[in-house]
């Protein structure tokens, strides 16, 4: 046995050997190996970005399944052939395809409306038009206006005469 470390440990070094004999390198411990990914392409990433957006548009959501599909689809299968990209199965998991929705910066949840989603900016200038006519057609001509000295400009139709000042 390896140092007291048992028969798993001895079959490790027993391996690494093994390597080291037939390519004459040392193996490389798996912290130090980087384990690539189909996003680390910029190309792929964007085209997985793109079609995610179109799904959702049209739809009104996406799902991890979605990205599977979009993979096994025969044109993305011909763009990762073209770019030397081997994939065993033709295909990714569901859940590489959600490993890859958060590695996109994409999460889980219902679309909320924001203050200027779904014609609300359009409501809030609707009513302001309309309460602007309202209020120069009503509201106007019962207010008194005064000039920067505190006279007034404009007197309201039911003022007393003797004092001037409104009749309220």
């Amino acid at each position: 046995m390896s140092q007291g470390h048992g028969a798993y440990l001895a079959h490790q070094i027993r391996g690494w050997l093994h390597i080291y004999l037939v390519t004459n390198q040392l193996p490389l411990h798996k912290i130090v190996c980087h384990m690539s990914s189909l996003l680390d392409d910029e190309d792929i990433a964007s085209k997985i970005k793109l079609h995610i957006m179109g799904v959702a548009a049209d739809q009104g959501h996406f799902r991890a399944d979605t990205i599977v599909d979009f993979i096994a689809s025969e044109a993305m299968q011909a763009k990762l052939k073209k770019k030397g990209v081997p994939i065993q199965n033709r295909t990714i998991s569901v859940w590489t395809a959600r490993c890859w929705l958060k590695a996109l910066d994409f999460c889980f949840g219902c679309h909320k409306n924001g203050m200027y989603i779904d014609g609300h900016e359009r409501d809030v200038v609707e009513y302001q038009n309309t309460f602007t006519k309202r209020w120069v057609k009503e509201y106007k001509p019962r207010m008194a206006e005064y000039d920067n000295d505190g006279n007034w400009i404009r007197i309201l139709e039911d003022t007393d005469h003797v004092t001037g000042q409104p009749c309220w």
